[in-house]
């Protein structure tokens, strides 16, 4: 003896479900544009700071060599990080540029 129960469910119901099921669905997309528009921006701002840092380096190393003597020590010993760090930052904001 099976007994089969069918079960009726009224339409308010199926439409509640609908409803949150779209809700859902709608949520996730708000939240996904939002998090891709965060991202972009921030490899926007990442690429403008890469830029201006570039500048900014470039305009120190080319100015004239430090002052002789022990008053230049550290000027001297800087030079070449500051060198490293530029063709670091420029390599990348290049390769920002080029896509």
């Amino acid at each position: 003896m099976s007994a089969s129960i069918r079960w009726r469910v009224p339409l308010q119901v199926w439409l509640t479900l609908a409803s949150l099921v779209l809700g859902v669905m709608m949520l996730t997309a708000v939240f996904s544009i939002a998090g891709w528009r965060a991202v972009t921006k921030g490899a926007e701002r990442d690429a403008e700071q890469d830029k201006a840092m570039c500048e900014l380096i470039r305009a120190l190393t080319a100015g004239p060599a430090p002052a002789p003597g022990p008053a230049g020590d550290r000027g001297r010993a800087l030079l070449p990080l500051m060198t490293a760090v530029r063709d670091s930052v420029c390599e990348r904001d290049r390769v920002n540029r080029e896509g």
